[in-house]
């Protein structure tokens, strides 16, 4: 029955009806043209950064960073924003930007850098591994692309995996280059890691990095700096030239070490220092002995009991090794006396002699 608003009269049945759904022809259409406006508003919903077609433009215009293709970044960049529901600012301020920054960085690309700056990706922009465009840069030595990235506001003091700065990450990777720019444009040379307490002139010495020492030392760091450990860079240098028998560049870095004024016997946690280090570490042979002889006249105490039960001092180990190497190598314990002597009182001439 048809009542006068043009709507079915369901009578007695209404309550069984509508329990199984009907709502009758004015529901249904209402539920139609809702489903209709749905439709449309869906059309015009922006993208998610992580859709498929979002993520194929991220990868052209990553693709198009790594061969040098500045033109196509621009392409790319076009196509972004002629796609109305994929939001071209959030996809160059987003990984998508930053990954391509990267790219066109570590491949030193300085035109596709300029491009990607110039539509906005930020100098700083962080990666799904929170790398940034200056760390890959250094990483790969590509200097031009480093001065630029910095003159256009690129943080020098910001730290990222290993809690590196970029100083500390050049100097990991022997950037020579990276290093001189980042000193000139005025990066801290002297902050230190949060845990170890390592500075990039620790990091460069225990690598024995001979080019990165010497531009840090020229540039006035702290020589004297010590780890969490109390190891200086002079102890680095020692340990790993012994350890590994890399004799001439151990040598050279321990003498421009002294020559900038490191201190010789500056004893860490255990009461070790690079004398000791010397006297007791790696098969003896007659560098131990230019080496012993290096820091003696660089300031070392001979006379330092060194941190052990036997209470000898440093000369005293070195005089009891070299009597167990081959013949080759032996000296007489009278010319360490006559070497060092001048550093020695006679009191103690006479003790060194009786333990011996």
């Amino acid at each position: 029955m048809e009542d006068s608003g043009g709507t079915l009269e369901l009578g007695p049945y209404a309550h069984g009806l509508r329990a199984l759904g009907w709502r009758g022809a004015s529901a249904g259409a209402s539920r139609r043209r809702g489903r209709g406006r749905g439709r449309r508003s869906f059309s015009t919903m922006a993208l998610s950064q992580s859709s498929p077609v979002v993520v194929r433009l991220s990868t052209d215009m990553w693709k198009a960073s790594a061969m040098g293709d500045a033109r196509g970044i621009r392409r790319v960049v076009r196509r972004v924003q002629g796609r109305p529901r994929v939001d071209a600012n959030a996809f160059l301020h987003n990984v998508h930007g930053a990954k391509s920054l990267r790219v066109a960085a570590m491949h030193g690309h300085e035109a596709c850098v300029d491009v990607l700056l110039e539509l906005g990706v930020p100098v700083d922009a962080n990666d799904d591994d929170g790398r940034t465009a200056l760390m890959d840069a250094l990483n790969c030595n590509q200097v031009a692309c480093v001065r630029k990235l910095i003159r256009r506001g690129a943080d020098l003091e910001q730290r990222h995996e290993h809690d590196h700065s970029p100083l500390m990450r050049a100097v990991c990777h022997n950037a020579v280059g990276a290093v001189r720019v980042l000193l000139y444009y005025g990066a801290q040379a002297d902050a230190r890691r949060v845990g170890d307490c390592f500075t990039p002139l620790l990091f460069a010495t225990s690598e024995l990095r001979l080019e990165c020492s010497q531009l840090l030392l020229e540039h006035g760091v702290d020589v004297d700096a010590q780890s969490d450990e109390g190891q200086t860079s002079l102890y680095f240098v020692i340990r790993g030239g012994l350890v590994h028998k890399m004799w001439a560049p151990m040598m050279w870095l321990v003498q421009l070490l002294l020559k900038h004024g490191a201190t010789a016997d500056i004893a860490d946690i255990t009461g070790t220092d690079p004398l000791d280090l010397v006297a007791r570490l790696g098969a003896f042979s007659e560098h131990h002995l230019e080496l012993f002889g290096l820091l003696v006249r660089g300031g070392a105490d001979i006379n330092r009991h060194v941190g052990d039960l036997t209470k000898r001092t440093s000369l005293l180990h070195t005089a009891h090794r070299q009597s167990s190497v081959s013949a080759r190598y032996q000296i007489h314990v009278e010319d360490l006396l006559v070497l060092y002597g001048s550093r020695m009182s006679t009191g103690h001439k006479v003790r060194f002699m009786m333990e011996l």
